[in-house]
């Protein structure tokens, strides 16, 4: 009967015991990890953009600390791209560049507006009572809700059309999410620090857009014939661009007859 005893008496000293040494070394661990998550947090901009592609700085963090990139962070760039790979051990990757641009130049000297809008002065309103007070249904409607959401002030809205300050775009991708025409769209840099971009959005034939806007691509393939890389095609009587194989050449904008093409400078 007192080896029983005994024998139970050690099992539960046992398990008293290691169940104390788990409790202390999970403390520590748990420590640990916090300190890292501190760390990581301290290095990056903290404007939780979700431009790396999480909802914030946080959530961020800690993926890396379960391997995720530290060159996903656009809105630190190359210098917090670095202090991350460092802090962690592991190979430092330069961030690609993005920027942010408007596909309309539709203002208020280009187009035909059609009723002036009463309501709330927003965007997303105006979409969602279908609502048109411009001759063009695919330009910037210029109330600003992309000038409100950039956490970065990069956005202002000028004669009725939105403009990016690629000076101070950190390409976190907030205005292209809150766009309620899609006009907004990000690039990334290839290997050009230039690219052209088509600024319009509308599809309708040459000839109709002509009447509604004289700054609208009328799909004239004109650009496409003259691209030197083939990275030009039209589809849908609008021309579009493939920015990860354009040089940057400017041909396009050159031959262009209503200037619907732009030049995007990386910053």
């Amino acid at each position: 009967m007192d080896t029983v005893v005994w024998t139970v008496a050690l099992m539960a000293a046992v398990g008293l015991v290691g169940s104390v040494l788990l409790l202390i070394v999970s403390r520590k661990l748990a420590i640990g990890e916090d300190e890292r998550l501190t760390y990581l947090m301290s290095i990056l901009p903290g404007v939780n953009c979700g431009a790396c592609g999480h909802p914030g700085c946080e959530q961020y963090a800690k993926a890396m600390m379960n391997g995720a990139p530290p060159n996903a962070c656009t809105t630190g760039g190359d210098r917090v791209a670095q202090a991350l790979a460092a802090y962690l051990g592991v190979e430092s990757t330069g961030v690609v560049q993005r920027e942010a641009f408007v596909a309309c130049q539709g203002s208020l000297d280009h187009i035909d507006p059609q009723l002036v809008f009463k309501g709330v002065p927003s965007c997303r309103v105006f979409s969602t009572l279908s609502y048109s007070s411009l001759s063009c249904p695919f330009g910037c409607l210029g109330y600003g809700d992309c000038a409100e959401a950039c956490p970065f002030d990069a956005i202002v809205v000028e004669n009725g059309v939105a403009r990016i300050d690629t000076a101070a775009c950190t390409g976190c991708g907030t205005c292209a999410k809150i766009c309620p025409r899609g006009i907004i769209s990000m690039v990334d840099q290839a290997s050009s620090p230039t690219a052209s971009v088509v600024t319009c959005k509308n599809t309708m034939a040459g000839a109709k857009t002509r009447k509604v806007c004289s700054v609208g691509c009328i799909g004239c393939q004109k650009c496409a014939k003259t691209c030197p890389t083939q990275s030009i095609t039209v589809e849908n009587n609008l021309a579009r661009i493939d920015t990860d194989t354009c040089i940057g050449c400017g041909t396009c904008i050159e031959v262009c007859p209503t200037h619907a093409i732009s030049k995007l400078v990386f910053q």
